[in-house]
């Protein structure tokens, strides 16, 4: 049954690509794949975590913690704890596409199902975290009112929800450097990182830094499957490459033959999203650390949908683009799990096996 919904909403959202209506069900029917999701990969340790909360020792993360408590304390089991947790991630979507104005609101939603919701109902905690650095995001790239201020304190929750989060604070400086001076600034911090990703790895050993407090079991067992490394870390920076060149793709192919036709504030958002996507790259240097920092890029994918589809407002080829970013997205799923039988038995087949579906 999800698998039709799936497919109807991703053929009636590349076809009508705005819609309010159409909208909103598409976003019921999100929340309703995350909130009642199968057991996946990551939900016994999820299980494990809420019913035994009180022996939960982190001290770097403590509002996923408080949260967990709270549900609790209501008598709440693990389920509506997942209910409630997804509502918002769905919320922050809906905020963001409607604070940029996307007028083919469905686009973002399209692309986000093929990639990466599928993973981001897997990973609970950073998904919560991904919930505040996108609502963020709205201000980030539209320079309103206390933008600063209101994107810091959106880092700040999601770090202590998710540490790796922390990262998404280097992209305050999009607003105050230009073009050439981010790619600067982005080699200068790759390089940073990799260092300090080794000297972290190789001598210090990361985990006493409680840096990675849990390696993800999906990645620990697709590592083990392939043995070779270099392959390994190939596969993740590749899959990190893709919607940058895509984006830049768009960018430059798309919409600086049409510029003149965008409104300021549309011009605004995509510039600095230009930005933030040229500096992102410099998080591949973390993946020395353990590629679960890959999953940083989720939170952003999401951005770049949206200015897609702001890019496809005014371009007579959007169903070009359209073709291509759907074509783009199924590459990185494949990348990330339809490549590995493991990932496809605990991440794939359980995002079809629905709690609401199956009672029905």
């Amino acid at each position: 049954m999800i698998e039709l919904l799936c497919f109807i909403f991703i053929l009636f959202g590349t076809l009508f690509r705005r819609g309010k209506l159409l909208a909103f069900f598409f976003l019921v029917f999100l929340w309703i794949c995350f909130g009642w999701s199968g057991e996946n990969a990551d939900t016994n340790i999820y299980l494990f975590r809420y019913k035994y909360y009180k022996d939960i020792t982190s001290t770097t993360e403590p509002i996923f913690t408080y949260l967990v408590k709270i549900s609790n304390s209501f008598d709440l089991n693990y389920y509506g704890f997942l209910i409630i947790t997804s509502l918002f991630f769905i919320i922050s979507l809906m905020i963001l596409v409607k604070k940029l104005e996307v007028k083919y609101v469905l686009v973002p939603y399209v692309l986000f199902l093929i990639f990466p919701f599928v993973m981001s109902v897997v990973i609970v905690r950073f998904t919560l975290a991904a919930a505040f650095i996108i609502y963020g995001f709205s201000f980030l790239v539209d320079k309103k009112k206390y933008w600063w201020q209101i994107y810091t304190l959106c880092v700040i929750i999601a770090s202590l929800i998710h540490s790796s989060s922390v990262f998404f604070i280097l992209l305050l400086m999009v607003n105050n450097f230009s073009v050439k001076k981010i790619i600067r600034i982005s080699i200068i911090f790759l390089l940073a990182l990799l260092f300090i990703s080794t000297l972290l790895k190789y001598v210090i050993n990361a985990d006493v830094l409680f840096l990675s407090e849990k390696m993800s079991e999906v990645n620990n067992e697709v590592e083990n499957m392939e043995k070779t490394s270099f392959n390994y870390y190939f596969g993740t920076i590749t899959r990190t490459l893709i919607p940058f060149c895509v984006f830049l793709f768009s960018y430059f192919k798309f919409y600086k033959k049409n510029i003149t036709k965008y409104s300021a504030k549309t011009v605004n958002i995509i510039e600095t999203t230009l930005k933030i996507n040229l500096l992102f790259l410099s998080s591949i240097g973390l993946y020395f650390i353990s590629v679960d920092f890959s999953r940083l890029l989720f939170p952003l994918l999401f951005l770049n949908y949206c200015v897609y589809a702001l890019i496809m407002e005014k371009s007579k080829a959007n169903m070009i683009l359209m073709l291509i970013l759907l074509i783009s997205c199924g590459l990185e799923l494949y990348l990330l799990v339809l490549r590995y039988d493991f990932m496809v038995e605990n991440v794939f087949e359980p995002f079809f096996n629905n709690r609401l579906f199956e009672d029905l």
